[in-house]
């Protein structure tokens, strides 16, 4: 039996269903989202200094030589009773000797270029760089983003429901975080830097290597509300590149987003709650990361965000919901999984098509397929056809549906509940919308109905 490929994994499996956001066969499966100094003087002659008896001697001694420009003029010092030696004193003319006035000749600058170092401290390979790209570039890191946002939008509206929710941190917020900075204290500043320091990519290996993503999984049990609002703005920009999601969900990231929303009602605020359903999305898309995400509670979260402020959130959740059941294989939470996306059918938000591939994605598992059968999957699937006719993929929704009974129905202990819940009136629903393919799935289908 064909079943679609699985959604973000690079080596696709024939039964399971694509991740979205991939490349990968762009005319089947939705795309996935984002992806894809030195100075130196002269020296100073020090001239020997004479005494007083030896000046008024010497102008006595040689009037003859009064402007005469001689090289050198001695003056001999005459013998006193108390003096012990005879000291000269020579003035000359030479470039050893300078008026007091005259400025000190300067060496000749050996080096082509000043060794002065990097006075701004821009390098991006120590922390001095780092500290102050987050305090001066962080403003024009948020204008650049902000700008590739604006531009993108438009584009993935028609490919991806996660775009309708918006994250952008707006300017005046910035400002105000740099105003009252001085005013923090030092748990606020560390958070506030470590946001900063997350906004530019530049500066990811050194904070994922030494440590960053713990010190921010700790500052999450601090009861601040700007504490939390950094470390999930700090997480989403770490998740937003794809090259960190393996290394965060290794490192506990996951944990630290599902402690941004746990607490008392104030401790999650809409910017923290959009902000941690963004990152699990993107972490949701990293492949063989749905048992780490499971296991640090990722699904209760995504759960909880699904119903904050009404379905504004849902439809990042469902995505993220989706993507986890696209793992190679079951793990633990994986049943809560169906229960949430049954549970959400009645709030307005079309998501049949990530419901329908995660009912392909779960039914592959045989010891979840009675269950998924008793949560209603077959009701959802009834209210879905009554709108199957006006939607623009309702062919291809429609053999994702058979795809689907196709492996409930092979489980004997389903079957009889299966036709029971009215799997017979979906199967003859759904014939006005099958190719050849389809009417196959729906011979087998029938066959181990007769089998029961």
């Amino acid at each position: 039996m064909d079943s679609p490929a699985k959604l973000g994994s690079p080596k696709a499996k024939n039964h399971v269903l694509k991740r979205a956001g991939t490349d990968e066969d762009k005319e089947k499966v939705i795309p996935k989202l984002g992806s894809p100094a030195a100075k130196s003087s002269a020296s100073h002659s020090h001239l020997p200094v004479a005494d007083e008896d030896s000046e008024q001697n010497a102008s006595a001694s040689s009037p003859s030589h009064k402007g005469v420009p001689s090289q050198k003029i001695q003056h001999t010092r005459s013998q006193s009773p108390n003096s012990k030696s005879q000291r000269a004193i020579y003035l000359t003319s030479s470039t050893s000797t300078r008026d007091v006035d005259t400025p000190p000749p300067q060496l000749k600058d050996i080096f082509k270029t000043k060794i002065v170092g990097d006075i701004f401290g821009t390098s991006t390979n120590g922390l001095d760089g780092m500290m102050y790209r987050s305090r001066v570039m962080a403003k024009n890191e948020q204008q650049k983003k902000a700008a590739k946002v604006d531009d993108v939008t438009e584009l993935d509206k028609a490919e991806s429901i996660v775009s309708t929710v918006d994250f952008n941190q707006s300017e005046s917020e910035s400002e105000d975080e740099f105003k009252q900075f001085k005013t923090m204290n030092p748990k606020q500043q560390l958070a506030l830097t470590m946001k900063n320091w997350t906004m530019s990519e530049d500066n990811d290996e050194h904070i994922i290597s030494e440590g960053g993503v713990q010190a921010l999984i700790a500052l999450c049990h601090v009861e601040d509300a700007a504490i939390r609002k950094c470390c999930a703005h700090s997480f989403y920009n770490l998740s937003n590149r794809v090259k960190n999601r393996e290394k965060l969900l290794n490192s506990g990231a996951t944990n630290g987003v599902v402690l941004c929303l746990h607490g008392s009602p104030p401790r999650c605020t809409w910017s923290v709650a959009k902000l941690c359903a963004l990152t699990l999305c993107n972490l949701s898309m990293q492949v063989d990361g749905e048992a780490t995400m499971a296991t640090e509670n990722a699904v209760g979260a995504l759960v909880q965000l699904s119903t904050y402020r009404g379905p504004a959130l849902l439809p990042i959740c469902v995505q993220a919901l989706y993507n986890m059941t696209s793992a190679a294989e079951h793990f633990k939470g994986i049943e809560r999984i169906i229960k949430a996306f049954l549970n959400v059918s009645s709030t307005g938000i079309d998501h049949s098509v990530f419901l329908v591939r995660a009912l392909v994605n779960c039914s592959r598992y045989s010891w979840l397929r009675l269950r998924i059968i008793e949560d209603g999957a077959l009701s959802c699937l009834h209210t879905l056809l009554t709108s199957l006719s006006a939607m623009d993929h309702k062919r291809a929704l429609a053999y994702d549906i058979l795809t689907a009974l196709r492996s409930l129905s092979d489980s004997v202990g389903c079957r009889v509940d299966l036709i029971s819940k009215g799997s017979i009136e979906i199967l003859n629903t759904l014939l006005g919308y099958t190719d050849e393919r389809g009417k196959l799935l729906t011979i087998k289908i029938i066959h181990n109905f007769m089998s029961a």
